[in-house]
C-alpha cells in the first residue's frame, strides 16, 4: 500500500513537472488577455534604496547619513511605484519625516552612545512599510 502512494505522488510530480512550463504560458497569455501588459517598475535612481537595513542604521547611528535624507529617498521611491503596484493604502510621510528630524536631533545631542543605540534600539531611523492590519497610532 505504502508503495503505491510513492508511485502515485512521483507520478503526480513528474506530471506537474512536465506540464509547468505550459500552465505557466497560458496563465501568463490569461493575465495579459484581462490585465493588460504590466509596466515596467521606474529604475531605482538611489543608492540609498539599495544599502540593507543594518547598514542604513549602521550609518545613521554614525551620522554618516541623516536619517531624513534615508526618509525623503523611501517616499520618493513609494511615490514612484504606487501608480504600477498600488504600495501604500495609507500613507504617514509628513509624520515620518518629522520623526526622522526628530531622530537627527536625538543622534546629535549624544543623550545615549552609539553602542547604547545599536543595543536598544538597532535599526532606529530606518523606514519601513507594513500592512494595514497592524495598528498604527493616528490611522484607522
Amino acid at each position: 500500500m505504502d508503495m503505491i502512494f510513492k508511485i502515485c505522488a512521483e507520478s503526480i510530480r513528474i506530471l506537474v513537472t512536465l506540464t509547468r512550463p505550459v500552465s505557466d504560458y497560458f496563465l501568463a497569455f490569461f493575465y495579459r488577455l484581462f490585465m493588460g501588459k504590466t509596466k515596467m517598475l521606474p529604475p531605482i535612481d538611489d543608492k540609498i534604496l539599495l544599502t540593507p537595513a543594518v547598514e542604513l542604521a549602521e550609518k545613521i547611528r554614525k551620522r554618516q547619513i541623516k536619517c531624513e535624507e534615508v526618509m525623503n529617498a523611501y517616499i520618493k521611491r513609494a511615490k514612484s511605484v504606487h501608480p504600477y503596484i498600488n504600495a501604500f493604502v495609507d500613507q504617514r510621510f509628513e509624520e515620518a519625516l518629522k520623526d526622522a528630524k526628530e531622530v537627527d536631533k536625538f543622534l546629535e545631542s549624544g543623550t545615549k552612545s552609539e553602542k547604547d543605540i545599536a543595543r536598544d534600539t538597532p535599526l532606529l531611523g530606518v523606514p519601513f512599510s507594513c500592512k494595514e492590519t497592524i495598528g498604527v497610532t493616528g490611522k484607522s
